[in-house]
């Protein structure tokens, strides 16, 4: 129960911060597609069903990868945001590990919680945008 409430809390958070985010420096392509693919996994592990998870672990590496290579949109410090990408790039990784070596579905919704985790983060910095002084970008 207190998992579900903890999900349940992260997907809201996660909603407005990035409805705020998207007031602040409009849309990040990258970011949209990265929330859209674990959206639909996190709303299908709810319900117990781990299958879509298993069955497409790789279309959320390669958006993690994306959104990692993506240009840095202006008024977010760019280190700090490389820094937040790579560290969801590489709990994507983890969750993919645990999937191949056909862990628990308990140890895969938990490796699922630190990818949220890391998005979180990711997130919040992105809605954070435009409140701090100075523009950053591209770091590549």
């Amino acid at each position: 129960m207190k998992k579900i409430f903890a999900l349940l809390t992260f997907i809201a958070f996660t909603a407005s911060a990035y409805s705020q985010a998207n007031k602040t420096t409009g849309t990040w392509a990258e970011l949209n597609s990265f929330q859209n693919i674990l959206s639909s996994f996190t709303k299908a592990s709810k319900s117990g069903d781990l299958k879509p998870v298993k069955t497409n672990i790789e279309s959320l590496i390669n958006a993690a990868v994306d959104l990692y290579k993506a240009e840095v949109p202006a008024g977010i410090d760019a280190t700090q945001m490389r820094a937040a990408t790579v560290t969801l790039a590489n709990s994507c990784k983890e969750l993919f590990g645990s999937i191949s070596l056909e862990q628990t579905d308990a140890e895969i919704n938990q490796k699922l919680s630190v990818v949220q985790n890391a998005f979180n983060d990711v997130s919040k910095l992105y809605s954070t945008a435009g409140k701090n002084s100075g523009t950053k970008s591209k770091t590549n």
